[in-house]
């Protein structure tokens, strides 16, 4: 089959086609990149096709694949084994167009993914028959000593699998009936089989009997909120508290979601945390399956779960516990958690490097670390605490003070200079992973530049002892909303205002013996810039970011105290703190905190761009692009038509950084709701 370019297609064609007819269909991501995929399901999903993420449940598989055993293969490394059924052309019998597939529900098809290019040139949707690769019939998974002899993944096996087989077995199993891979799988939607990797994927939903009290439970099921009639896909226009009723079900569905995290499996992660939100503003205990299948973004695979959850014994769920069962999984986890890390790299360091704990990191691999994962490791344990809400406002005070002193003339307008403690903090947890402020002023010249001065002030009194990175995107493009095309670098980015990324540590300590968890460990190499995005989205993002702003400056070997805060703000450099007894070290935790300036022209797109949870802000983009055709980003709004991208303004009649929050809300559509309101996951 030709190689064809699917993705400019999808991309510049508006119209859609019907396709709501089709059976579920499963997109094979061998051989298409993630970009692609996202599209070809996107273009699925507007024409109705009942898209599963699921191989298990397809009955139509879509991909690159043009030979009959391929077919056969890709789907046994999806964990569905199949026999050969022959095709339409191969045995006289009505074209398959004109059969009911209902009448066999063990068949799955796959068909090349030329259908959809074919289909959308002729605006309509084509027979399948000239398309067909492959057609087979279900079959159960033969047991570990029938897989040597099968020859061809046609053939028929009806060896049965016993249900008392641990996870690891099944693991060994599968890893023993395909070749060991040398590498780690380049595409990210799917984690092949390794020979110390767990089999967490494709895994059939176990089936219960409904007893009489599950269907006493059915009927008094409460009437549904308005979101779920109306069926409101998007999670910023729910209100979603931060300790639903339905918690503990949900708090196994984000184990899973993390295995699908450390597996890489990109789409898997979408599609848990849509359910994940949706479940979290349920705002009743859920008694039966059919309640979460009324749900936007809940399928059969979320009420399958459900089930086992609640006649589970422990209240655990099976595919949640590789992720502290599994050796592998739990030391990927472990790296996986050293901010600056994300999960392609904790897998690399343990599948290409062979590292199993943090101190084969320190001993075997610190020099070849950047800066930010060197600081990453030195304070694990002290990054993992959680950060209390009188400390988080106690940092906060401390940064609005310095504020004002490098900005002495900002209360010229009566309002001065203001902080806003954003992040986890506004929405109500009683501790953060990391402390989020916002500062911002109405005339644009205090805050241009104004990052820079306030961490070299940090910094030279001690409260900063390590400056991750320093952004000033917003100062360059004179604190303009960020234009609707992106920066001229190109890459994308979680939001587009000046901050800093700091590691935070008080200087301020009583004269007594500390026990420093990581003063035995070397110092990270000397500063280089590294930029990154918004941390509290995705720590991990920092490892793919590029150099900007202090790249081209060079690091001085000076005393940090003969320099002035703006010598230390160029040069990024962290001064000694200043501590009342320096021949002890400081006991006081180390914190990361993210410094953001805003100008007030926009400050109520900034607030709310860094109020909500990840899945909040991400439906929330979606939103402004799919109502209105807007792009939103925290330094303002813009049309995305024909106007050249035009600053849509929501917020000017407001008073307050409050009242603009508001406006901005309301101008979107979404309806107000406080951030307490906003906690997707």
């Amino acid at each position: 089959m030709q190689d064809l370019d699917i993705s400019s297609s999808l991309a510049t064609e508006e119209e859609t086609i019907d396709l709501k007819s089709c059976p579920s269909i499963f997109v094979l991501p061998t051989h298409i990149s993630l970009e692609e995929l996202h599209l070809i399901e996107g273009f699925l999903s507007r024409c109705g096709a009942p898209l599963t993420y699921d191989i298990t449940e397809a009955r139509l598989a879509i991909g690159k694949v043009s030979h009959k055993k391929r077919a056969a293969l890709e789907l046994r490394s999806k964990g569905l084994w199949t026999e050969d059924v022959l095709l339409p052309t191969e045995v006289p019998e009505p074209p398959l167009k004109r059969r009911r597939l209902e009448d066999d529900d063990k068949d799955i098809i796959v068909v090349e993914l030329n259908w959809i290019h074919q289909s959308l040139r002729a605006r309509q949707s084509l027979p399948l028959d000239p398309f067909i690769v492959y057609r087979g019939r279900r079959i159960p998974k033969p047991s570990s000593d029938l897989s040597s002899s099968i020859s061809s993944p046609g053939q028929n096996v009806s060896a049965k699998q016993s249900p008392a087989r641990s996870i690891l077995e099944r693991a060994k199993e599968d890893a023993a009936s395909s070749p060991t891979p040398q590498f780690i799988p380049s595409s990210p939607r799917r984690m092949r089989a390794t020979p110390s990797s767990p089999s967490v994927q494709g895994r059939r939903p176990k089936l219960y009997r409904a007893s009489t009290s599950d269907f006493e439970e059915e009927l008094s099921i409460p009437d549904p909120p308005e979101w779920v009639r109306d069926n409101v896909i998007y999670s910023c226009c729910r209100s979603t508290p931060l300790h639903p009723p339905n918690e503990d079900f949900i708090n196994q569905l984000q184990m899973i979601k993390k295995i699908r995290v450390l597996t890489l499996d990109e789409v898997g992660v979408r599609a848990y945390s849509t359910s994940v939100a949706s479940l979290a503003a349920y705002p009743h205990k859920i008694k039966s399956p059919e309640e979460i299948l009324s749900l936007p973004g809940c399928e059969n695979r979320i009420a399958n779960l459900f089930t086992e959850w609640k006649h589970s014994k422990d209240g655990t769920l099976e595919s949640a516990m590789p992720l502290n069962s599994d050796p592998a999984l739990r030391v990927i986890d472990l790296f996986y958690n050293i901010w600056g890390v994300g999960a392609k790299s904790a897998r690399d360091f343990y599948y290409q490097r062979q590292w199993r704990n943090l101190d084969d990191i320190v001993e075997q691999g610190w020099d070849s670390l950047s800066r930010v994962q060197q600081i990453g490791v030195k304070y694990y344990d002290e990054f993992l605490e959680g950060i209390p809400k009188d400390e988080t406002e106690y940092i906060a005070d401390t940064i609005l003070s310095h504020a004002k002193r490098v900005r002495p003339e900002a209360g010229f307008d009566g309002k001065g200079m203001e902080c806003i403690v954003v992040g986890g903090y506004r929405r109500g947890k009683k501790l953060s992973g990391d402390v989020d402020v916002i500062l911002t002023h109405r005339d644009d010249r205090v805050t241009s530049n104004l990052v820079y001065d306030v961490v070299a002030s940090l910094e030279h009194e001690g409260w900063i002892t390590h400056t991750l990175a320093i952004h000033l995107t917003n100062t360059n493009r004179d604190q303009q909303t960020l234009p609707y095309r992106g920066e001229s670098s190109g890459k994308p980015r979680f939001d587009s205002l000046d901050k800093a990324l700091v590691v935070w540590q008080d200087p301020n300590f009583e004269n007594i013996p500390s026990s420093p968890s990581s003063s035995s460990l070397p110092e990270p190499h000397p500063y280089e810039h590294q930029s990154g995005s918004h941390a509290s989205r995705g720590k991990g993002e920092n490892e793919n970011a590029s150099k900007e702003g202090l790249s081209n400056m060079k690091h001085l070997k000076q005393d940090p105290q003969d320099m002035g805060p703006n010598s230390l703000a160029e040069l990024g450099t962290a001064a000694a703190p200043i501590a009342e007894n320096p021949r002890r070290t400081n006991p006081n935790l180390h914190r990361r905190v993210d410094i953001i300036v805003s100008p007030f022209r926009t400050i109520g797109c900034a607030v709310l761009g860094w109020s909500g949870d990840t899945t909040f802000e991400r439906d929330l983009r979606r939103y402004a692009k799919k109502v209105h055709n807007w792009k939103f980003d925290s330094s303002g709004i813009r049309s995305r038509d024909g106007s050249g991208g035009r600053i849509i303004n929501l917020e000017s009649e407001g008073k307050t950084w409050q009242e603009r929050e508001r406006l901005v809300m309301e101008g979107l559509g979404i309806g107000w709701r406080p951030p307490t309101e906003r906690c997707t996951r």
